[in-house]
């Protein structure tokens, strides 16, 4: 079984392969084929949106 790019206890998990890069002047961008997802049955993910990690509201 393969498990390159499987972080455990996570509450997702997406396995890519490599597929091409772009020139982003200062950077590369890596684009990906996805081979395989899953996600964890209990849990919330975590978020980070304007320099901050935050979680979700359970209430949602």
């Amino acid at each position: 079984m393969e498990t390159a790019g499987i972080t455990p206890k996570t509450f997702r998990n997406t396995l890519s392969r490599f597929a091409t890069g772009r020139d982003g002047g200062d950077h590369v961008i890596v684009i990906g084929r996805v081979e395989r997802l899953s996600h964890a049955e209990e849990g919330s993910p975590l978020l980070f949106f304007r320099s901050t990690y935050a979680g979700l509201d359970p209430a949602l």
